[in-house]
């Protein structure tokens, strides 16, 4: 009887090593996820403040960069902060870094799998995708279609280019886009 006794309890002790061991490996690796997000998050906002600096961004331009990226639409007021009433490309390159490394989608309340109309972008094991869906008549949406995008400024020329038009000057609701710059 003791023997036995003492085999359950070398065995209980065994399935509670396994599962301790196999919890902390979780934790290990959720642990090693979360310091991979806050790295990328804190890389993407010091490129910001290079790119900023080097390129004559200023802090109001990059937050409209940004909300048109997300929204689609600046209103009159925001419009006439616009530098030359335009935005250069280069401006919203650095807001989608910046808004892809904290969100990871632009726009950030949309995902793939989603029923949407354009394009999302989104950050992935570093890498940029363009996700693009079309409208195929009342309420019918085409499938979604990903391209794996070189870097975020190929990603961003896709992106405006699916909701403002090709050209060297797209719109988006409007506002120019300084392809060149």
């Amino acid at each position: 009887m003791s023997a036995s006794v003492a085999d359950v309890g070398w065995g209980l002790l065994e399935h509670d090593f396994l599962f301790l061991a196999g919890l902390g490996l979780s934790l290990a690796v959720a642990g090693a996820k979360m310091l991979f997000r806050w790295q990328r998050r804190r890389h993407a906002l010091g490129l910001q403040a290079i790119e900023k600096a080097a390129r004559g961004m200023t802090d109001r331009e990059l937050e409209l960069a940004s909300k048109l990226l997300q929204t689609l639409h600046l209103s009159v007021a925001e419009r006439q902060e616009l530098p030359d009433g335009r935005l250069r490309l280069s401006v919203m390159v650095t807001a989608a870094r910046t808004d892809l490394a904290r969100d990871y989608f632009l726009p950030s309340n949309l995902r793939p799998s989603s029923t949407f109309s354009g394009a999302i972008l989104e950050l992935r094991d570093d890498s940029y995708w363009v996700h693009k869906q079309h409208e195929m008549g009342v309420g019918r949406h085409g499938p979604t279609v990903s391209i794996l995008a070189r870097d975020v400024e190929e990603a961003v020329r896709q992106y405006v280019t699916v909701h403002g038009g090709s050209g060297a000057e797209p719109r988006i609701d409007g506002v120019p886009i300084d392809m060149r710059a």
